[in-house]
């Protein structure tokens, strides 16, 4: 699987103004938490359906206004189970986000199973399965090791088709409103 890895700001902000121009982007997170108040980014994961970017937050520790995708009104963030995500970017940016959607919570409404993970869901509607080896990871030392990188990028390369696929089924079973209002 290919991805860009992002470690300057400069490369975020340039991928940022193209990340405003799209629609909707699929985004994970890696982080570390060693307790309930204190979470640290180390990757940021951004699928935008034609390419896979890693941006690594651990050398990139002040992004100021350089992710200003992420609080866009006009871009759709796609998540799997979003509540960690959230907090872990919020650690980076110290700014909420805006304008989610929830594949975990979307497969919920269309008569799933409410704690589905990414990896069930994706073997479930794609057929496919996804090796989770590196979930327990320490994302903060660095180098990341190619099998860490590999990871992560698959952990955004199926949640647009997961959108997609979802979103035109909450729109026909008249749900798409109850996901956005339990996202709220």
């Amino acid at each position: 699987m290919s991805f860009n890895l992002i470690e300057t700001l400069d490369d975020l902000n340039f991928l940022n103004n193209e990340l405003l121009a799209r629609p909707y982007v699929g985004v994970d997170t890696e982080f570390r938490r060693t307790n309930k108040d204190n979470m640290r980014l180390a990757l940021l994961q951004i699928n935008d359906s034609e390419e896979i970017y890693l941006v690594d937050s651990v050398l990139i520790n002040e992004p100021g206004e350089n992710c200003s995708f992420l609080y866009s009104d006009s871009v759709t963030k796609i998540f799997h189970s979003c509540k960690e995500d959230l907090e872990a970017v919020y650690s980076w940016t110290g700014k909420r986000m805006v304008n989610l959607f929830d594949t975990q919570l979307a497969a919920a409404f269309l008569n799933g199973q409410y704690s589905v993970g990414y990896q069930a869901l994706v073997k479930e509607k794609i057929g496919i399965t996804l090796d989770k080896g590196e979930t327990r990871s320490n994302w903060i030392r660095r180098p990341l090791t190619d099998s860490q990188l590999n990871y992560a990028a698959s952990d955004v390369e199926f949640l647009i088709e997961l959108y997609e696929h979802q979103c035109s089924a909450l729109k026909l079973a008249d749900k798409l409103t109850w996901h956005d209002e339990e996202l709220d």
